[in-house]
């Protein structure tokens, strides 16, 4: 939005563009719970602060619960070509949010 001239192609997987668009209680989902353990591991075996991954989640799950709050102006400003990635089932995104958010982006013409 902010850098189009930087940006051609967007992949967008279990994107929301506000917070009300994550579904109550992920954190509690089994496979959202094990993404998290997993991640845990990759964070330890690869991290520069291998032992700081508790912090880590608790800094981005403050995010989460702001972040981010895109209006619908600004989603129609993204002139890129997006490719957006939603199930049925997902763990984390409301199916009606992840459809919100594919009205409200122009297709590129074409």
């Amino acid at each position: 939005m902010r850098h189009p001239d930087r940006v051609s192609e967007i992949f967008a997987f279990a994107a929301n563009t506000v917070t009300s668009g994550v579904k109550d209680g992920v954190e509690k989902n089994p496979t959202f719970a094990a993404f998290i353990e997993r991640a845990g591991h990759e964070y330890e075996a690869y991290s520069a602060t291998p032992k700081q991954y508790d912090a880590f989640v608790a800094q981005i799950s403050k995010m989460w619960a702001s972040q981010p709050n895109w209006t619908d102006g600004q989603l129609k400003a993204i002139t890129a070509s997006v490719f957006g990635s939603g199930r049925r089932h997902d763990e984390a995104i409301k199916r009606e949010h992840t459809e919100y958010i594919a009205s409200n982006i122009r297709a590129p013409d074409c």
